[in-house]
């Protein structure tokens, strides 16, 4: 996945934030405590919080183990978002990070994905008509869910790593 854009081209999530809430507004992205040394190693500081979080109410079917262990403190790590509720990353060209410096949410997204690997496209946030479109909004995204495995194997390696089965009680 190519990282920046070419001087001619505009990245998808970037004409997106101009049309309407997209991912990058208004939704609250947890951090792993990987994702926190990544950001930190840009140098950038204060671009965290921690929030009153609960399990948001769901079908049986969409319970997640690892993914539940970390609401169980009722508090959850997050991006800082700007007073218009945009992320404090999202600049006009879209993210400010560079694509190994984003927290693994923001890599993820589109995907839907769980603890036994990527499921599909779930493009709620996605104001972009494509969005009914998987294989061409991935295409438009410069996204392929080779790289989304790799990265939500990470995800779940972190959240596991900081948050094991037998230390934290479900929510």
């Amino acid at each position: 996945m190519s990282e920046n854009p070419t001087e001619n081209e505009e990245i998808l999530c970037a004409r997106c934030a101009r049309q309407g809430t997209t991912c990058c507004q208004n939704t609250r992205i947890f951090l792993t405590s990987g994702d926190m040394e990544r950001v930190a190693a840009t140098g950038r500081r204060d671009f965290h919080e921690i929030v009153a979080m609960t399990w948001p109410k769901t079908s049986a079917e969409d319970l997640d183990p690892a993914w539940r262990r970390t609401f169980a403190s009722g508090v959850r790590r997050v991006l800082r978002r700007k007073p218009s509720g945009d992320c404090l990353f999202l600049g006009p060209a879209g993210c400010e990070l560079d694509l190994s410096d984003r927290p693994l949410l923001c890599r993820l997204y589109p995907f839907d994905y769980d603890g036994n690997g990527i499921k599909g496209i779930h493009a709620h946030y996605c104001p972009y008509p494509e969005n009914e479109n998987a294989p061409l909004l991935l295409a438009l995204l410069r996204m392929n869910r080779t790289e989304a495995e790799e990265w939500r194997a990470m995800f779940y390696e972190e959240i596991i790593a900081e948050f094991p089965p037998e230390t934290v009680s479900e929510p």
